[in-house]
């Protein structure tokens, strides 16, 4: 009976784990289609975002504009396709390791299934976060190079062709602005 109970907390440990990130997984999606319709927090976000840094990962990206238009939903598809496969996988352990204490009795089963549960009540969590952030990130030097070599082609494409990412583009538009020197 020791070592069932020994195996429980064992598995219970793993399910949560697995739980976690599940969840974590699952929840990036919603957290990013947020995230780029807050003006607010895509403001708080280029606060973090050094010009300097980000001129020059721009700068990285060439002068094709029309590899622009292309590379952004690749980006995007990858983003959420690698999120995707990763809570995929995911699901799979925490299948097994409900299968293995289904075994092990109803008891266990339903205790691992309510530890398989409990952290789609908490928000999403940092990592997933800074994840988002950074798939962001490798936007705004998309439109921070293309808006510096073709502006309108690049307002047009991030306001009417992908308008997802409007606010973004708008926000990042604004902060590449050179601030008004003021006279003395």
């Amino acid at each position: 009976m020791a070592i069932l109970i020994g195996l429980e907390v064992l598995l219970g440990i793993a399910i949560f784990f697995v739980a976690v990130n599940v969840w974590s997984t699952a929840k990036a999606p919603a957290h990013l289609r947020h995230l780029l319709a807050d003006r607010k927090e895509l403001e708080q976000l280029m606060t973090y975002v050094k010009p300097k840094d980000a001129a020059e990962d721009a700068a990285r990206l060439g002068t094709d504009t029309a590899s622009f238009g292309r590379t952004l939903p690749i980006w995007q598809k990858a983003h959420m396709m690698s999120l995707s496969r990763a809570r995929n996988m995911l699901l799979a352990a925490a299948a097994a390791i409900l299968l293995a204490t289904y075994f092990m009795g109803a008891y266990y089963f339903f205790i691992n299934l309510a530890l398989l549960l409990l952290p789609s009540l908490f928000p999403v969590p940092g990592p997933a976060k800074a994840n988002n952030a950074k798939h962001v990130y490798s936007i705004v030097v998309c439109i921070m190079q293309w808006n510096k070599i073709d502006a309108k082609q690049c307002c047009t494409y991030f306001t009417q062709e992908v308008p997802i990412f409007k606010t973004l583009y708008e926000v990042v538009v604004a902060y590449s602005q050179p601030l008004p020197t003021q006279a003395t």
